[in-house]
């Protein structure tokens, strides 16, 4: 590394370290609502909608600050070398990126098995919420990579 470029090893490990707690946290969480809708006798009544609510919510936010980290440390590593000419984003990629969409929509899909109707339309409009507000947030980070050329899609030739 050259004396003018940034060193963002610190931040980088900082970030790195943040969303493995955040992971970790977000895993207890999704625990914890599995086992309230398991073991509680009677998951409709009104304390226990808001307790899960409450857990959703915090689920949610986690998840975003974790996609927000990721931006973050794709921003960090801009010093990498620019990706081949050919590269095309493959299916597993694409997969990754839809895991904390997918991950989401569980929470919905646990509380509708559950006979939760209005708890799972509550969830889904913040899992909804969450997941535009970080579209909208890593906007300016997928334009910066199209201004690097990071995101570049062409097709590869024979």
């Amino acid at each position: 590394m050259s004396e003018n470029e940034e060193n963002y090893s610190a931040y980088m490990s900082y970030i790195e370290t943040n969303s493995s707690t955040y992971s970790l946290i977000n895993g207890f969480v999704f625990t914890a609502i599995t086992i309230l809708l398991t073991l509680l006798p009677d998951p409709s009544r009104v304390g226990t909608q808001i307790t899960l609510f409450s857990l959703a919510v915090l689920f949610n936010l986690i998840g975003f600050t974790l996609h927000n980290n990721e931006r973050i440390l794709a921003y960090c590593v801009k010093v990498a070398p620019k990706l081949p000419e050919g590269y095309r984003s493959n299916i597993v990629s694409k997969l990754g990126h839809s895991v904390y969409y997918l991950f989401t929509g569980i929470l919905v899909l646990m509380y509708l098995a559950w006979g939760l109707i209005y708890l799972a339309i509550a969830t889904a409009i913040i899992s909804v919420f969450f997941l535009s507000l970080g579209y909208v947030l890593s906007k300016p980070f997928a334009e910066h990579y199209r201004k690097l050329g990071w995101a570049k899609r062409t097709t590869v030739r024979a």
